[in-house]
């Protein structure tokens, strides 16, 4: 197999594994806001004859693993995209020179992942690259508020469940 050929399987494999993490994010908070949807309405429906504060307490739960499966989603994705560019940009090298060691190519993998863990701002979403400025929100941002948004819709329903 030629070092190219090597690069640019490699390069699709992350590229592969991306979109991967993406559509798990998705479908998860899919399932997650059905569920949730769910439980609310059957909170409705029985409260008068059960006690709230168990589905309360589950909607919390299931909000918070929402939203940390979203982040964490979210981190494996840009990491694959970075190990990506690492091979698409020696693979280009690659294209113009012929001075490429297996030393260098078992390097790439490993460099790869350490910038990722230095530089991925789990707040921002975004790696930091001197003053390059990524958009204002990062789309996972609006999956975690989604996912928040049951957490709050738990907390608003134990509240009322003590209260009452």
């Amino acid at each position: 197999m030629e070092i190219s050929e090597y690069l640019w399987r490699m390069y699709n494999e992350h590229r592969t594994q991306q979109r991967h993490h993406e559509t798990q994010r998705g479908a998860v908070t899919t399932v997650t806001l059905a569920l949730a949807g769910a439980v609310v309405a059957f909170t409705g429906e029985t409260s008068a004859r059960l006690p709230a504060w168990p589905l309360a307490v589950f909607l919390i739960v299931l909000g918070l693993f929402g939203a940390t499966f979203s982040l964490k989603q979210a981190e494996r994705a840009q990491l694959n995209a970075s190990i990506a560019l690492v091979y698409r940009r020696r693979l280009e090298q690659e294209l113009e020179t012929s001075d490429f060691t297996a030393e260098m190519l078992n390097s790439l993998d490993v460099d790869a992942r350490k910038a990722h863990r230095q530089k991925w701002n789990w707040r921002t979403g975004r790696v930091e690259m001197g003053s390059e400025r990524g958009p204002l929100f990062r789309l996972y941002w609006f999956f975690v508020a989604l996912n928040m948004l049951i957490v709050t819709a738990g907390v608003v329903i134990l509240v009322l469940t003590l209260i009452g």
